[in-house]
């Protein structure tokens, strides 16, 4: 039987879903914590998750799952699973989930971006949250070698009333992100320059929009990827996040362009290495 897939990725590259123990009364305990993007699996109300490896956890604790794929197929959690009552070696795990973050899913479109695609800035775009990661080290930010995952920072109207849901579900829902690309332009023989925009529907302009936040933003970059391969016949080394910035609020006044990089020549060399060292254990 093969080793569970769950924590593997982590443990080789950054400790993405690696286990630890915990500590009881002074004696270690037989639990594991572990954290990480997963696809969400929901069967007539009833979840599971599957890592970017393979791996499924099954929440012991379903109802903190519900909703957890209203606005995307994909989730972050933390999690437990207690070893007493479980093997190491099986690839589905029983886990209670400790928290759980949505996840939202943005476009990718092929073509330049244009002046009426966005009206507002973005805060930042980093992966500070939740690794603390720069994008040298930027595979627990990717689900296999398409899908990517951006803690996009923002600005909100600030009279939210942040213990009302369904308002703050309203909000976030106005709030779109988009990818860009001109193959033509965007693509270099070493990188690919994708276009980040932000379109705030029904936007207020009387509202003021210093409220910060920030949402795990999943972002499909399948057809990007396969026009480069056409282009220069091989991955681009770097990927490129484009956007406009405003680290005050979310108004265009002092707004400047600004750019995060991505080593995906990484990611794509910790995959492959995943799948050899998978393979040489069968």
């Amino acid at each position: 039987m093969k080793k569970f897939k769950l924590s593997v990725l982590a443990m080789a590259l950054v400790s993405m879903l690696g286990f630890t123990s915990c500590l009881d009364s002074g004696e270690t305990s037989n639990t594991g914590y572990g954290t990480g993007f997963f696809r969400v699996n929901n069967y007539m109300g009833i979840y599971r998750l599957t890592s970017p490896t393979g791996g499924v956890v099954n929440p012991l604790n379903q109802s903190i799952m519900e909703g957890a794929n209203a606005n995307s197929n994909y989730t972050f959690v933390a999690y437990t699973v207690d070893w007493d009552t479980q093997e190491e070696s099986s690839e589905s795990l029983d886990a209670t989930i400790v928290n759980l973050w949505y996840v939202r899913d943005g476009e990718v479109t092929s073509a330049a971006p244009a002046e009426s695609d966005a009206n507002a800035p973005v805060r930042d775009v980093n992966f500070n949250a939740p690794y603390n990661l720069t994008g040298e080290n930027a595979t627990a930010m990717f689900f296999g070698v398409d899908n990517v995952f951006l803690p996009i920072y923002y600005y909100c109207d600030k009279d939210l009333d942040t213990d009302d849901q369904d308002e703050i579900n309203e909000e976030l829902s106005k709030h779109q992100f988009t990818l860009y690309y001109d193959a033509n332009t965007d693509f270099t023989p070493s990188a690919m320059t994708l276009h980040l925009r932000h379109y705030i529907t029904d936007k207020d302009d009387d509202s003021d929009y210093t409220l910060s936040n920030f949402n795990y933003q999943h972002f499909d970059l399948t057809s990007p990827l396969d026009s480069y391969e056409q282009k220069y016949q091989t991955n681009p080394s770097r990927i490129i996040i484009s956007f406009e910035k405003n680290s005050m609020n979310g108004n265009y006044e002092n707004a400047s362009e600004s750019e995060f990089s991505i080593n995906y020549q990484g990611v794509v060399d910790a995959y492959e290495s995943l799948e050899d060292n998978d393979n040489s254990n069968e």
